[in-house]
């Protein structure tokens, strides 16, 4: 490949990344932009499990809240 195909391939390759993290919900954007990750498939691995640790934390938090409300 030259040069020029090689840089439009790596431009290609960010812009994608960066429109897969800009159409995330702010709260995985949060934490999937600062890593900066190389490709689409670090990119969703990261997204994925940072949107599975926050429905965990948000599942905990109900739970927590209804066994609190609920009494002894």
């Amino acid at each position: 490949m030259t040069d020029e195909a090689v840089q439009a391939t790596l431009l290609n390759d960010e812009v994608r990344i960066d429109a897969l993290i800009s159409g995330l919900k702010k709260s995985l954007k949060a934490i999937v932009f600062p890593a900066q990750p190389k490709d689409l498939a670090s990119a969703l691995a990261l997204a994925r499990e940072a949107e599975a640790s926050i429905e965990r934390s948000m599942f905990s938090a109900s739970y927590t809240k209804a066994l609190a409300e609920r009494g002894p």
